[in-house]
């Protein structure tokens, strides 16, 4: 749905770096920086990093940043209402899910902190600590490979387990002071017996065989850990800040790999909630409709559309900035009875435009055999093109009247 594709350099004729010139570099990058409404209001707040990161992706040699970059670009642009196949209505922001996109990283790290809570409450003597790992001459993978593989041989000692019986990880990273230098952390809230810091930095430093680096505070307030703890989950950089080259460095050295985690009592106490909103779908004709296209319907007077708009922008959250409200939705209360209402309009809206546009088609299809049998050839419309000309047809009406 206005989704552009990144063909194979076989496909497109394009040398190694995926382009024949710079101008046709920048016309794709400002082809991906391209924003819907929607969209534009859920990125508002983080729309520097984004663009920062498609910018990087867009612009690298790498055939799979670039279609990152491609990702990253429809994030939350097309929203849709939709029916499931149970019949329940749900939204779908259809979002790109990648770890580096802001909203995305943001949605994520409030769930990781919702799944913190109990694993937090449940702890007797919380401290903060942090491992820091001395990343000179090491790439960043080397960095982040000494992270985990000295983390695993501490635990292992006998001078943690005797003093450590669980906590909660988190892995920071960011570029230091120096070019092509990195500084790799980990962040760590533990439940156990005092640990003095020259008796970690010792342990630190045996388990790495170069890094000694550490802290070690107390914890007094148990809502501080799960932030201090989640944090970096929700933004994993300041990406505005970072050249095209750590970021490409910075994304490629994450993939696959974990950056967060629990150990000892706690390891396997968090579980995985299922989310709210459902994975990006897919979904069958007449089956879902986007909130462009509601909002058009709204504009056409479609009394329906227009109350799907009033109490979207009143849900809050995403959904709400999305439909053009704020994100506490002005304070007012979204009931049962509002959703209730919501689901009912959504079915409708659904209906109404499968309906109109089932008689465009069976008329688009009369047209065809009528061509086959004159020797001539009509394809197809298209359903997501049927879709649109059923919406500007209301446009151009300036409202909706019932065909009869």
């Amino acid at each position: 749905m206005g989704k552009s594709r990144i063909m194979d350099d076989g496909e497109s004729g394009l040398g190694a770096s995926g382009f024949t010139s710079l101008d046709d570099s920048e016309r794709f990058v400002q082809l991906l920086l391209q924003t819907t409404e929607a969209q534009k209001r859920i990125h508002a707040k983080s729309e520097n990093q984004r663009c920062r990161l498609i910018c990087a992706f867009a612009q690298s040699s790498s055939q799979s940043m670039r279609k990152r970059a491609e990702r990253l670009s429809g994030c939350c642009k097309w929203p849709l209402l939709m029916v499931r196949k149970d019949g329940t209505t749900g939204l779908s922001l259809q979002r790109c899910r990648d770890r580096l996109c802001p909203v995305c990283a943001a949605m994520k790290g409030r769930e990781t902190s919702n799944r913190c809570k109990a694993a937090v409450q449940a702890m007797d003597d919380i401290r903060f600590m942090t491992l820091t790992i001395l990343s000179t001459g090491k790439t960043l993978v080397q960095a982040e490979d000494d992270a985990h593989n000295g983390f695993r041989e501490l635990r292992r000692s006998e001078v943690w387990k005797s003093r450590v019986v669980g906590g909660l990880w988190t892995m920071e990273i960011k570029p230091g002071e120096k070019e092509s230098t990195w500084n790799v952390h980990l962040h760590l809230l533990v439940d156990g017996e005092y640990f003095p810091q020259d008796l970690l930095s010792d342990a630190w430093k045996k388990a790495t065989g170069d890094s000694y680096i550490v802290d070690v505070r107390a914890v007094n307030s148990r809502s501080a850990a799960i932030h201090y703890i989640t944090k970096y989950i929700a933004k994993p950089g300041d990406f505005t800040k970072f050249s095209d080259e750590e970021i490409i460095d910075f994304a490629a050295s994450v993939k696959g790999r974990r950056l967060f985690g629990t150990f000892g009592k706690l390891h396997a106490s968090i579980k995985k909630e299922a989310e709210v909103e459902p994975e990006t779908v897919s979904p069958h004709a007449g089956s879902c409709i986007s909130f462009h296209n509601v909002r058009a319907m709204a504009t056409a007077r479609i009394s329906e559309a227009e109350r799907v708009v009033y109490l979207l922008q009143r849900c809050g959250g995403f959904y709400s900035l999305a439909a053009g409200g704020d994100w506490a939705s002005n304070g007012e209360k979204f009931t049962e009875e509002d959703r209730k209402e919501l689901s009912v309009n959504i079915v409708y809206l659904i209906s109404l435009v499968d309906k109109e546009r089932k008689i465009l088609d069976d008329a688009n299809e009369i047209l065809r055999i009528n061509s086959i049998k004159s020797g001539m050839h009509v394809p197809r419309v298209p359903k997501s093109i049927a879709t649109q000309i059923v919406i500007d047809n209301w446009l151009q009406r300036g409202s909706w009247s019932p065909k009869a």
